[in-house]
């Protein structure tokens, strides 16, 4: 008798919702659809499938068509997967498959039998993989409290070399506004590794230039594992009036005044 996997979201950044799976021919058929929760449109989706027994995978995106975006473009789409705790790797090439009554499902496949696999829209990046990150990079950059969030989570703002006397020029960065854009994440780390490293270009400016980052603006969407786009009750990215609509905007706000000043 064969045991069927466990489907689970339960993890960081994790979205997703089993629609049903079955073993046909030695291969598992998992049908999922992403999950909007506080989001008019669904996009982003990050799970984990484990018992697979050794036998290769085909997911179906469901109703692909009704997420963000153009559906007529959906075979640009590569979403990625990381098989048997090994790489990330993105997906070479999807199906779509047209059903008769007029929806779009995007189809893609392990590249061969494996025990466990974790798939999502694009690479995950999250708070753990930034403290991993600074815990590498030492005392390069210091951490401050700049206020919480809106489910009461501690935001951060990163400073390059931390306090240094005097005015001078610099960079204040924001990045997940929309909490999936994970490519955000990834240029922020690219940029701290950087900016910390040995080369000359980096040493003069942290000698002239002052920077400061917050890494995740939706850091309780990032951990919760939302999209963030059009997210209730207000969009991040749309946040930025006089009377701030969302906490996190109001704290970097007042952190961008600081830096002005």
């Amino acid at each position: 008798m064969t045991t069927e996997p466990i489907f689970s979201n339960a993890l960081p950044s994790g979205n997703g919702h089993l629609l049903d799976m079955q073993l046909v021919e030695d291969e598992w058929q998992v049908r999922f659809i992403s999950e909007s929760r506080v989001n008019p449109q669904a996009l982003w989706f990050n799970f984990q499938l484990t018992g697979l027994g050794g036998r290769a995978v085909r997911l179906t995106w469901h109703c692909a068509d009704t997420n963000l975006g153009d559906s007529s473009q959906l075979d640009r789409d590569r979403p990625v997967l990381r098989v048997d705790g090994g790489d990330w790797m993105r997906v070479p090439e999807v199906e779509i498959v047209d059903t008769p009554d007029g929806r779009r499902q995007l189809v893609f496949e392990t590249p061969g039998p494996c025990d466990t696999v974790q798939a999502a829209f694009c690479y995950p990046y999250g708070p753990d993989d930034l403290k991993a990150t600074l815990d590498e990079l030492g005392d390069a950059w210091q951490t401050t409290v700049i206020g919480l969030t809106g489910q009461g989570r501690e935001l951060e703002r990163l400073r390059l070399g931390g306090d240094v006397a005097g005015p001078r020029p610099g960079l204040y960065l924001t990045a997940r506004q929309h909490c999936g854009e994970t490519p955000g994440g990834l240029a922020i780390d690219g940029l701290l590794r950087v900016l910390a490293g040995d080369a000359p270009e980096a040493a003069r400016f942290r000698e002239e230039f002052d920077c400061w980052i917050v890494p995740f603006v939706d850091l309780d969407g990032t951990v919760n594992g939302d999209y963030g786009k059009d997210s209730q009750p207000w969009d991040f990215n749309r946040a930025w009036e006089v009377l701030a609509m969302r906490p996190e905007v109001h704290a970097v706000q007042r952190d961008l005044r600081r830096f002005a000043d």
